[in-house]
C-alpha cells in the first residue's frame, strides 16, 4: 500500500474514495438464547408476584372466614333439626366473625329458653 499510495496523509487516500470493504458476520444464536432466557425469568417473577399472594389469601380466606360460616351452617342445620347440645363459638375478637359467633350463641341460647317455655 506504501508503494501504491505513498506514506503521506493517509497513503494518498482522497475523500469519498473507497478503498475496501469488510463484511461482518453476526451469529443471533447467542443473545436471541440470553433474550429468551431473560424472559422466561421475568415471567417466573410476574407469576411468582401474582400467582403467591392469591394463593395465600385464598388460604387465610378459606381458614379464617368460609371455615368459620361452615361451621356455623352446621350448628344451624343441628339446631333446626332439634339437636340444642351444640357447644358455643368462639366470640373472641371484634370482628365481623367474632360479632356473628356472639348474635349466633345468643340465638341459640334464645330458641332454648323459649323451647324449654313451650315444654313446660
Amino acid at each position: 500500500m506504501i508503494a501504491q499510495y505513498g506514506s503521506n496523509n493517509g497513503f494518498g487516500w482522497k475523500l469519498n474514495e473507497a478503498i475496501g470493504a469488510q463484511i461482518v458476520s453476526v451469529s443471533m444464536a447467542l443473545p436471541i438464547e440470553n433474550s429468551n432466557r431473560a424472559f422466561a425469568t421475568f415471567m417466573a417473577s410476574l407469576t411468582g408476584v401474582f400467582v403467591l399472594p392469591f394463593i395465600i389469601l385464598n388460604v387465610m380466606l378459606s381458614m379464617l372466614i368460609i371455615r368459620s360460616i361452615t361451621n356455623m351452617s352446621e350448628a344451624a342445620n343441628e339446631i333446626l333439626t332439634g339437636n340444642m347440645d351444640i357447644a358455643e363459638f368462639s366470640d373472641k375478637g371484634h370482628d365481623e366473625m367474632a360479632l356473628l359467633a356472639k348474635l349466633f350463641n345468643r340465638m341459640r341460647r334464645s330458641l332454648a329458653k323459649a323451647i324449654a317455655l313451650i315444654d313446660d
